[in-house]
């Protein structure tokens, strides 16, 4: 092999797989190489320069390449390598982790999450000029706060350490209530004084082994190695009782400001990543947040369904369903996880179209951001766009791929594709947002789509929003056909369309993210 620079490496036996990979590394702004095999894949290491290396177990002849775990182990310390697991294979996803894996993803690939597995990769820093094993002193960041990118590697680090000992580790995720305040009501200034402070609590409170860092703007990680989750609730206790002694002082008077603290333990035997224990950290401080903030609560609570009475006693009653609900979310995702073999099994009926409902799903999401839509309706949206084309698992292969024009009979069975999507997902109740959308995103703006004929406000807005979505996926992306069209006639094409095939005020807000983009096919952020 010629020596040659890149920056992203794919390792896949599936020709359709490696595509995706090589797309998201692409996507990431990585040059990138693709190969089937791991000897493809360590003769192209010895000849480029690697940033990040994505890898499927099916690739190698086992989880640690039969060269040996040491070689494996120098190697990731090195680069970082995103394992692909087939769902479920816990022992593989086990073996790749202990050998040093950054991440590990199970298949079907979800793009979002490969690309942000990708992106917090490249961000931490690891690679040839950044070894894995270099994290910065803690006195890096804010007020003395370590990095965030050190954190997920010391992370990394001690939930192996844990896991080996047999241990448990203890991840809380804190937010200050109303810190917006600060900086509206009084100054930028202010708000600084007060991330300091809180800042200062956090590390006078922690142990030396504690990993302290800044994730958002008011938000913060706090990890206790070898603890569990009664530990964090005492540590929780403490922090909020510095905080009331030395509350910030503003004109003279103190500046009295809450913290609300979600709390995640790691779970003995069960594989999870950094990146995953933080996920869920985030997602059980939106349910405190939610309940009324300024108090404590934790995953075992979250799936629990109820908050307890010690930390969420003052709870307001009307914050209780909350819970309920992220509880029914969770449920929603592992059916729309279950949903994912059908949409591959679609698309893999026509390899033209491939990737195309996550594309559609993009683009609604970021048509339905740019129209200032409430976050649960771009999340529809975004569902929506996923699920759009589900219906055409039941149109034969000959006339979905049919290169010339539809007969009358075949243009009725591919217009049959969205009350065939209604019977199959009619039976989920958590998706009565999202199935109007689904059923309608072919009406036209004029009444002369399918399958209802409706026209204007009787079309479901999101219903139309998708009918965009999807209509700049065909005209952005390549067919066996066309090349994709460049950004002036897709504008072109929606100027045209506005007013008869699609809702004008969609399509100002399209035309606005499309005059953003560079003159390249765009790709939907």
């Amino acid at each position: 092999m010629r020596n040659i620079m890149a920056n992203g490496l794919a390792v896949h036996g599936d020709p359709g797989t490696r595509e995706q990979i090589a797309n998201a590394l692409s996507a990431e702004g990585l040059r990138q190489v693709a190969v089937a095999s791991w000897p493809e894949a360590r003769a192209a290491l010895r000849a480029i320069t690697v940033r990040v290396v994505v890898v499927a177990t099916n690739a190698l002849a086992d989880p640690v390449p039969p060269d040996g775990q040491e070689a494996w182990q120098t190697l990731t310390s090195a680069v970082p390598f995103i394992v692909l697991t087939p769902t479920g294979d816990v022992r593989g996803t086990r073996a790749a982790l202990r050998a040093g894996a950054w991440d590990c993803l199970e298949e079907p690939l979800d793009r979002r999450a490969l690309r942000q597995s990708i992106r917090e990769a490249l961000a931490a820093g690891t690679g040839p000029t950044a070894p894995r094993d270099a994290c910065g002193p803690r006195g890096q960041g804010l007020a003395g706060l370590a990095r965030y990118s050190d954190l997920l590697q010391q992370l990394a680090a001690w939930r192996s350490r844990c896991h080996l000992l047999g241990q448990t580790l203890a991840v809380m995720m804190l937010d200050l209530n109303h810190f917006r305040e600060c900086n509206e009501r009084y100054s930028s200034a202010f708000g600084d004084e007060v991330l300091n402070w809180f800042a200062a609590i956090l590390l006078a409170t922690s142990r030396s082994s504690d990993l302290v860092a800044r994730y958002e703007a008011d938000r913060f990680l706090v990890v206790l190695p070898c603890a569990r989750e009664q530990d964090a609730r005492e540590w929780g206790q403490r922090c909020r009782a510095a905080m009331q002694r030395n509350f910030p002082v503003r004109d003279g008077t103190p500046f009295e400001i809450g913290v609300s603290l979600a709390i995640v333990e790691s779970s003995r035997g069960f594989v999870e990543t950094e990146h995953q224990l933080i996920r869920r950290a985030r997602v059980t401080l939106d349910c405190v947040k939610r309940a009324g903030g300024n108090r404590m609560g934790s995953w075992s609570q979250l799936v629990a369904g109820m908050p307890s009475s010690t930390d969420l006693r003052q709870a307001r009653l009307e914050g209780v369903p909350h819970w309920v609900d992220r509880i029914g979310e969770q449920l929603r995702c592992t059916y729309l996880e279950s949903t994912q073999a059908l949409v591959a099994a679609v698309e893999a009926k026509d390899p033209y179209t491939r990737m195309h409902s996550q594309n559609v799903a993009a683009y609604a999401e970021t048509l339905g951001r740019r129209l200032g839509l409430p976050a649960a309706r771009v999340e529809s949206l975004r569902v929506a766009g996923f699920l759009h084309d589900l219906g055409k698992i039941g149109v034969p292969d000959a006339v979905l791929t049919k290169p010339g024009l539809l007969t009358p009979p075949e243009r009725q069975l591919i217009q049959r594709h969205p009350r065939t999507a209604l019977d199959i997902l009619g039976h989920l109740r958590f998706l009565n947002d999202e199935l109007p959308l689904i059923h309608h995103h072919h009406e036209r703006y004029d009444g002369g789509g399918y399958p209802d004929g409706l026209a204007r406000e009787e079309i479901p807005f999101g219903a139309r929003v998708l009918a965009t979505a999807d209509a700049l996926d065909a005209m952005l992306s390549g067919r066996c056909y066309k090349p994709p069209y460049p950004k002036e006639r897709v504008q072109a094409e929606l100027e045209a369309g506005a007013g008869t095939q699609f809702d004008p005020t969609v399509v100002a807000a399209a035309l606005s993210w499309l005059d953003e983009q560079p003159p390249s096919a765009p790709a939907a952020s």
